[in-house]
């Protein structure tokens, strides 16, 4: 992998690494959760569209 590339993949994990443990520590934080889950869904958004430039 070239060093200008974006890792989604370690990207997701630390998005949902984040959501797991707010949601284990039971954190009544929604407002937390909720940027997380957004994050979550740009980068699936991002990825979608890096993969659509490639071919």
């Amino acid at each position: 992998m070239k060093d200008t590339q974006i890792d989604f993949h370690k990207i997701m994990q630390a998005i949902d690494g984040s959501i797991q443990a707010i949601s284990s520590d039971q954190i009544e934080d929604s407002d937390a959760l909720k940027k997380l889950q957004s994050a979550q869904q740009e980068i699936r958004h991002a990825l979608s569209y890096s993969l659509s430039k490639i071919n």
